[in-house]
C-alpha cells in the first residue's frame, strides 16, 4: 500500500529552469524537519494553482525551483503541495 509520509502545504515556486536534466529544489529546511525529504527522494507535486500533478525527485537547492521537464508544471509564483510516499 502507498501512503502518504510527509506533505508539505503551500510552498511558493520561486524559480523555474527548463535548462536542467530535472527535478524539484527545495530549500533547507524541507530536509530537516521532523519528516524530512531526502535528496534524491521521489516527490509528488500537486500545483494548486493549476491543477496540474507530477512527479519527480527533490534536490537541495535555495529556494522552491521547478527544474527541467517539471518547469512546464508550473510558473513563478504558482503555490504548490510537496509530498512523500511510505510504502507499507
Amino acid at each position: 500500500m502507498r501512503t502518504f509520509r510527509h506533505i508539505y502545504f503551500e510552498l511558493k515556486v520561486d524559480d523555474c529552469n527548463l535548462d536542467y536534466v530535472g527535478s524539484l529544489s527545495l530549500p533547507e529546511k524541507c530536509f530537516t524537519d521532523e519528516l524530512p525529504v531526502y535528496p534524491n527522494e521521489v516527490v509528488h507535486v500537486f500545483n494548486r494553482s493549476t491543477g496540474k500533478q507530477f512527479e519527480t525527485y527533490a534536490q537541495r537547492g535555495d529556494s522552491v525551483c521547478l527544474n527541467g521537464a517539471a518547469a512546464r508544471m508550473g510558473e513563478v509564483g504558482d503555490i504548490i503541495e510537496v509530498t512523500t510516499e511510505r510504502l507499507e
